[in-house]
Parts: C-alpha cells; sequence; structure tokens
C-alpha cells in the first residue's frame, strides 16, 4: 500500500511531503460535496477538501492523525 501509485484522498496523504494549506476541509461526503476549494483560492487561501463520502468519525480523525504525523501545516481545519 505504501509503494502504491496515488488513487485517493488517503493515500494522497500518506504520499505527499509536508504541505502548508490555509484550510484544510475534513468530514463525510457533506463536507466534500459542499464545501468548494475553488470558492476559498479566490479569497486567496490555499485549500484543499479531503472529504470522504462514506466516511466515519473514526477515519476523518485517523486522516487529521496521519496528516500531523507527515507535518501537514494549517491555519484552520
Amino acid at each position: 500500500f505504501s509503494q502504491s501509485e496515488t488513487r485517493n484522498k488517503i493515500e494522497n496523504v500518506i504520499h505527499l511531503k509536508p504541505q502548508n494549506y490555509d484550510v484544510i476541509i475534513l468530514g463525510t461526503s457533506r463536507a466534500n460535496n459542499h464545501f468548494v476549494s475553488e470558492l476559498f483560492e479566490k479569497e486567496g487561501l490555499k485549500t484543499f477538501n479531503y472529504g470522504m463520502s462514506g466516511s466515519h468519525l473514526f477515519e476523518t480523525s485517523l486522516l487529521l492523525k496521519v496528516m500531523i504525523a507527515n507535518k501537514f501545516h494549517t491555519k484552520c481545519f
């Protein structure tokens, strides 16, 4: 898994070098479908939406822990 090509958002977090974002969106399909990253970026905020359809709170929590372990920096979650 750690050697495979990036196919989804979780693998993206695992494989990326440390990132700096102004806004990181985490959550379920509601976060994925209803927060539009481009609207934040138009305001000059580097944004990525890591919302995932079908995810649960424990998966979102784990994704956040992996981001912190991989030195992701952000002003707002």
